[in-house]
């Protein structure tokens, strides 16, 4: 576990589901020596599609092709899983997601069991956020990112 208090980072985002994981890729694309964190409250990533959030038969309401980065093919990510035509599983979504955050790189910035409570704007020049966070044991921190 990291110490809130204690590591600083430049960019925190909220939510590792399909938009938290592309907005990481994209920002570490642009500024590759960011101090960057993803927190999110799941044990898993994939939001929505989390490991934890699915049951027997849940789907997407994408058929292939349609529920993919255009920089990551679902069909390279988990071969097989699904075809053309199909509506697209959740434990696949929810496996392509993993294996996306993997491959760029976004997995390993990602704390789970993390819970944003407040976001504060720090008013002035210097702006920026306080956040606190609460972790999956009860500890609950203030935290502010240096940007």
């Amino acid at each position: 576990m990291f110490d809130f208090q204690q590591d600083p980072y430049d960019i925190i985002i909220i939510g590792a589901g399909p938009h938290g994981l592309v907005a990481a890729k994209t920002y570490l694309q642009l500024s590759p020596i960011v101090s960057l964190l993803i927190l999110d409250s799941n044990a898993t990533v994939g939001g929505v599609w989390a490991k934890e959030n699915l049951y027997p038969g849940l789907r997407t309401n994408n058929q292939l092709g349609t529920f993919e980065y255009t920089d990551f093919d679902l069909q390279d990510a988990c071969p097989g899983k699904v075809h053309k035509g199909e509506h697209i599983p959740g434990d696949v979504a929810h496996d392509y997601l993993h294996e996306y955050a993997k491959h760029f790189d976004v997995l390993s910035r990602i704390r789970f069991g993390c819970t944003v409570t407040t976001a504060e704007h720090i008013p002035g020049d210097a702006g920026g956020w306080n956040l606190t966070i609460v972790n999956a044991s009860g500890f609950s921190a203030p935290h502010n990112p240096k940007a």
